[in-house]
């Protein structure tokens, strides 16, 4: 056993801005990948907060039982607001965030990272020679002198992968890690990820939270004994999580979804009605569409960028980031802009 919840209670807040999340059971053993879903706002940030010690000073309660088992099979409480504490040869717990350019050093790079990490680990002499590795395999090492605040959200998001690799974790809180990557290193990322949850020597499990259809199948097809847990809304402000269920399950539902069917094949309601949800939206739909009568162009945009470039500060090194974006945009239009993570679409 690597974690184990039971009748779980968080309460953030109080009066008419309190919250309450109720989880009744979670297990998570060695190898194994458990998936966490629900609406936004619905407490998964917070449950993984409060196993990661995470609240410090907040205005938040915690009832219940969450033990986490460390190398020696020993038990340590999670529910004391105190986080685990490392060895010192890894860390036995990794927060992977959605967004964690709040959480890295802004003012450094991503090769001083690598020295944060070498000062972690002062005995182990080929830590930067890994963390380089790391950042190869997450496909950053071409950013390996620039600076955390030239970033893209996907690109900190790989570097959090990377930090991860290096520091060898046994339990993976992941809140929505890949939710800022483009199809191309999505896909990578979470093989990666998978790759380092099944390597024995690694003895790890992981924790994820997504809104990602294709993480639910991708989890299916990593092991029969791998689960989705719900967690629904009782009444407001208060949530409670669902017994859970396998992923093959899910995944048998989806495909069945996909063929057209509506029967939810035993599964809670709440599994079903998030796949509904999906198929809705196009997001389980194999056929492709097309659209007629486009308008042609207006006599006159209503925005027109010419020859735009844009470049960091001089004293940055590789700072030139776009050059010569030209484009026109109509009313009764819309533009779809893409890209591989990193190549400066927010930045336009």
């Amino acid at each position: 056993m690597l974690l184990e919840v039971l009748d779980l209670t968080i309460t953030l807040g109080r009066g008419v801005s309190q919250h309450t999340v109720h989880i009744p059971e979670l297990h998570l053993e060695h190898g194994e990948m458990a998936v966490l879903l629900g609406r936004s706002g619905s407490g998964k940030s917070a449950f993984l907060k409060t196993l990661a010690g995470l609240w410090g000073d907040a205005d938040v309660t915690v009832e219940g039982v969450a033990v986490f088992y460390d190398e020696r099979g020993q038990k340590l409480s999670l529910t004391g607001g105190r986080q685990v504490p490392p060895s010192p040869e890894r860390e036995e717990m990794f927060y992977l965030f959605q967004d964690p350019r709040s959480y890295l050093h802004p003012t450094l790079s991503v090769a001083q990272h690598g020295v944060l990490l070498e000062h972690r680990f002062p005995h182990q002499a080929d830590v930067i020679q890994r963390f380089r590795e790391a950042l190869g395999v997450a496909n950053l090492f071409h950013k390996y002198q620039a600076f955390v605040s030239d970033l893209s959200g996907g690109e900190a998001q790989r570097l959090m992968l990377a930090i991860m690799r290096v520091l060898r974790p046994r339990l993976l809180l992941a809140d929505e890690p890949l939710s800022a990557q483009d199809r191309v290193n999505h896909e990578k990322l979470r093989n990666m990820l998978n790759d380092y949850v099944h390597d024995p020597s690694n003895g790890c499990g992981l924790l994820l939270v997504t809104h990602e259809i294709r993480d639910l199948e991708n989890t299916a097809a990593q092991g029969a004994s791998n689960r989705v847990y719900v967690i629904e809304e009782l009444s407001e402000g208060t949530w409670q999580g669902q017994k859970g269920v396998l992923a093959t399950d899910v995944n048998k539902l989806i495909g069945l979804m996909r063929e057209g069917a509506t029967s939810n094949i035993g599964l809670p309601e709440s599994v079903y009605r998030f796949l509904a949800a999906g198929r809705h939206l196009g997001m389980m739909s194999r056929a492709t569409h097309s659209f007629n009568n486009v308008p042609g162009e207006p006599e006159s945009p209503v925005l027109e960028v010419k020859r735009l470039s844009f470049s960091w500060a001089s004293s940055r090194k590789n700072s030139s980031l776009l050059r010569d974006v030209s484009f026109r945009h109509y009313k009764e239009s819309n533009i779809g802009l893409m890209g591989l993570s990193g190549v400066g679409k927010s930045t336009l």
